[in-house]
């Protein structure tokens, strides 16, 4: 099965504070994952990044296997609903 989703050595500050650092992840097309943790963990922010809402300070974040850039075209496939607050 192809990636759809592959985040590959991604490091992201947010005012000063280092949020991932060397964070590797795929998701294969038709896979249904989890992502849990503590409330500030970062799990908002991870779908912020894949949804390009958040610029990475390093490494790629790669989209049908393209890498994700604001000014591409590739954005205009994306979408995504992040609701705040979380989940109970």
């Amino acid at each position: 099965m192809n990636e759809i989703i592959t985040l590959k050595n991604i490091e992201l500050k947010l005012k000063k504070t280092c949020v991932f650092q060397n964070l590797n992840f795929s998701c294969k097309q038709g896979e249904i994952i989890g992502i849990t943790g503590a409330n500030g963990s970062g799990k908002s922010v991870l779908f912020k990044l894949i949804a390009g809402l958040y610029s990475r300070s390093y490494g790629e974040v790669l989209i049908n296997g393209e890498t994700i850039v604001l000014e591409r075209k590739i954005t205009a496939n994306l979408g995504a609903y992040i609701e705040e607050p979380g989940f109970i």
